[in-house]
């Protein structure tokens, strides 16, 4: 059985062969840590899977976002969790998509965002986390200095909102329902936008030449993996959080 090595931060991965492992708390639900000897995450659940369903064992190591990108781009290992972009494409090979999320905005309820947000929000402050991508058109928006990014955790950028430094947060959908869940006081006075139009894909990914066949591989395990199987990996991960509904719905 092949030995495969998964470093994850937040939404990021590497695989590297034969390396130790190492969990850090990273960006749940989709990606993270449970704190004890296993990586846990939607993504990270189903890439295991996958891999299972050709005899590859995955174990996973904690890296910060950039580190792990480059240790793909230099054909050290795999990235996972990662967006598709053309400057990506350049270098890395992408699998087949793994998880999907939408685009979320947290706003508060006085403010009355709702479908147009994103015309409300030019020139104001949006907090995110570092690394958080977005799909056009808002990504465009930023590009162009239309919305002002403030970075920091979810929980920092929660209290910004909540006394008014910025006006909304942007994160992926589930992200934001898991605040919910962990902040039901607060978010007596939030709403949650989603953007359903607005659809991120995440890939498994490797450096082209390289591991073009290991990618072929986890397709193919992946397609193995049903339909019903991975959602309760879903429903799983929410549990183990504490959880009781799957926000991923």
């Amino acid at each position: 059985m092949r030995y495969l090595c998964f470093f994850v931060w937040g939404f990021w991965a590497s695989l590297v062969q034969g390396e130790t492992v190492y969990v850090y708390p990273g960006n749940l639900p989709i990606s993270g840590v449970d704190g004890r000897e296993t990586v846990e995450g939607i993504i990270p659940s189903l890439i295991s899977a996958a891999f299972d369903r050709v005899g590859i064992k995955s174990q996973f190591q904690v890296l910060p976002f950039k580190r792990a990108l480059a240790e793909a781009t230099l054909g050290r290992g795999l990235v996972a969790g990662i967006i598709s972009t053309p400057e990506r494409r350049k270098s890395l090979q992408f699998s087949a998509p793994i998880f999907y999320s939408y685009i979320g905005l947290i706003t508060r309820q006085k403010d009355k965002f709702q479908k147009d947000a994103l015309v409300k929000l030019h020139g104001k402050a949006v907090g995110t986390k570092l690394g958080f991508r977005f799909p056009e058109p808002l990504e465009g928006k930023v590009r162009k200095g239309l919305v002002d990014l403030v970075y920091g955790s979810h929980e920092v950028n929660l209290e910004r909102l909540l006394k008014k430094r910025i006006s909304a947060i942007a994160l992926n959908l589930e992200t934001a329902k898991l605040l919910k869940l962990d902040h039901p006081k607060a978010f007596k006075k939030l709403n949650i936008i989603s953007f359903q139009d607005m659809r991120v894909d995440f890939y498994l990914a490797g450096k082209k030449g390289k591991y073009d066949v290991l990618i072929e591989e986890f397709n193919r395990g992946f397609q193995q993996v049903p339909l019903e199987q991975r959602t309760l990996i879903i429903d799983r991960v929410f549990r183990k959080l504490g959880r009781t509904t799957a926000a991923h719905k």
